[in-house]
């Protein structure tokens, strides 16, 4: 085997030459923007992030010229490409200007010259353009009208009502002061979540997804109701290491839900329960989804504590699912897949594998003992390259690491951009005090009676759910109605030097999540499956799996 098989990755029938124009030359230069904003976050988790505005401007420029150039990928007409070009060479000009400027845009907050009025309009309508790509149309009109409330506060009645914010206060609020598109929800995702989403992507890369399969099918696949048993503990085991519902959905939806069909499943029960149990994995350590970092970082607890809470919680979830599909099948009474159909599949084959696992056991350690989760998902990185080459069916060459880092950042384009977006919503909340006048009424409404509000904070998020994801819906209800319930009595959190620290110490930031998972009329999830959409659901013919992936994520 030579050096360019056993090296770079490439095929004996091909050469280099084959594999770009194969690419083609927007794939080319999408692929490379992908590794290196990949590579940067590698090296920051390492060696320390930058300053603050300066991470997080290189991480949204980046993120911002991937999905308009990806875009390109879908529509090929010449206009569309040149608006998407425009787009990123704009949103380059404006990342290059923040990296620049960042020691000096923090001492001009009030004072914001011309350049920061231009330069701050253009990011937030480019960060608009990219939620509704990648994220849907609801966040960025929701987060378009936040803003349109801080400049019209005047006009609003009772008590949403407010004195108004001119033009030059939003743009100080939102591009020069570090709580609007610049604050938690972006510094969190530039930070800690984009190296765990990088390293489950090179997971993915090194067919650990396929012993989460091969264990599943070896255990449940002969068994009542194998196929719906099996994509139940894949789902688990797939959603510890991914945080994604469409990910999971992708990988194990579009062979369970056509194995379930088949098997004698309705399919609108078939492709419940996937896109159910596929949400799970938002919320199944170790690898949560955004969610999970957002409440850490918010509450200025260890992402760990985060964990404990969620771990039992999560595998209720999935064991009530388990149970679900058991009694389904007995009451159908459906069998049960052969081994034939279910595969040869032996425990030694299982066994070689299974020093994949080790990455994953090592990031439970460093979080335990108290590694941050940059440093330790640098760790874990590496611990995976090194261990890939025991065997030469997981060895990483060039091109599948390159390949690994581009699924790790397209898999955090959607989260990016609602992160961004919802941090819009968060500095115009605050700007205008809605937080606490809403939290007020709520408190006045319910009578500072828990039984009361709790209903109403939960059919809220849950309403924001049908139409954007988990992490935009969280951060929105957390910042517009969590002030009511610490109101009245709902702890936040306890510190985390508390030796008390556990997961009773969490109730208020776990609560609302759930609502947005649980949303109705989310089908987003069963597009992205190939081919498995159920019979009685209607699918537009755009809906294709890559395009309903990018523009539903969890």
């Amino acid at each position: 085997m030579g050096f360019k098989v056993s090296v770079l990755g490439i095929p004996e029938s091909k050469g280099l030459r084959d594999v770009l124009r194969e690419k083609g030359k927007l794939g080319i230069i999408i692929s490379g923007l992908c590794v290196a904003v990949a590579l940067f976050h590698i090296i920051t988790s390492c060696i320390g992030a930058l300053e603050a505005l300066e991470h997080r401007s290189v991480h949204l420029t980046f993120f911002l010229m991937i999905i308009f150039l990806s875009s390109s990928l879908k529509n090929e007409k010449k206009w569309y490409l040149a608006l998407n070009v425009l787009f990123s060479l704009l949103a380059l000009t404006v990342g290059i200007y923040v990296y620049v400027q960042g020691s000096e845009i923090p001492a001009r907050l009030g004072e914001p010259i011309f350049w920061d009025y231009l330069f701050g309009t253009i990011i937030i309508l480019l960060t608009l353009e990219g939620a509704r790509r990648v994220v849907g149309l609801p966040i960025a009109v929701l987060s378009f009208l936040f803003l349109l409330y801080a400049y019209f506060g005047p006009y609003f009645p009772g008590f949403l009502r407010h004195p108004g914010y001119s033009f030059s206060e939003i743009i100080n609020v939102q591009f020069l002061d570090m709580v609007g598109l610049w604050g938690i929800p972006l510094g969190t995702m530039s930070t800690f979540i984009i190296i765990f989403l990088i390293f489950a992507g090179l997971l993915m890369e090194t067919g650990m997804v396929d012993v989460f399969i091969d264990i599943a099918n070896k255990i449940f696949g002969t068994r009542i109701g194998g196929p719906a048993k099996v994509a139940i503990v894949s789902s688990t085991l797939m959603g510890s290491i991914s945080g994604s519902a469409a990910a999971n959905v992708l990988v194990t939806g579009s062979v369970s839900i056509p194995t379930m069909k088949r098997l004698g499943y309705d399919s609108t029960f078939a492709g419940a329960v996937e896109a159910a149990v596929s949400s799970g994995g938002q919320f199944m350590p170790p690898i949560m989804g955004a969610s999970a970092f957002i409440i850490a970082s918010i509450l200025g607890i260890a992402y760990i504590q985060v964990c404990k809470a969620a771990i039992l919680p999560a595998l209720l979830w999935f064991f009530s699912f388990y149970m679900m599909v058991h009694f389904e099948a007995k009451r159908l009474g459906l069998g049960r897949l052969s081994k034939e159909e279910v595969g040869d599949i032996s425990i030694s084959s299982i066994l070689k594998r299974i020093y994949l696992l080790i990455p994953l056991a090592l990031l439970v350690y460093l979080l335990v003992v108290g590694y941050s989760p940059m440093y330790a998902g640098f760790i874990c990185v590496v611990a995976l390259l090194v261990l890939s080459f025991i065997r030469k069916e997981t060895r990483f060459t060039l091109s599948s690491f390159f390949s690994g880092l581009e699924k790790g950042i397209k898999s955090a384009l959607s989260v990016s951009m609602a992160c961004a977006a919802a941090g819009i919503i968060v500095g115009a909340v605050m700007q205008s005090g809605l937080g606490y006048m809403l939290s007020g009424s709520l408190v006045s409404l319910s009578q500072g009676k828990m039984i009361f509000i709790l209903p109403l904070v939960l059919l809220a998020s849950l309403i924001l759910g049908m139409g954007m994801t988990t992490v935009g819906a969280y951060i929105i209800v957390a910042t517009l109605v969590a002030p009511a319930l610490i109101k009245i009595g709902v702890p936040p959190s306890r510190p985390i030097s508390s030796p008390s620290t556990s997961p009773s110490s969490l109730p208020s930031p776990l609560l609302w999540p759930w609502p947005p998972i649980l949303r109705p009329g989310y089908r987003g999830l069963i597009l992205g499956a190939p081919g498995s959409p159920p019979s009685n659901w209607p699918c537009p013919p755009s809906a294709s799996p890559s395009s309903s992936l990018l523009n539903r994520p969890s």
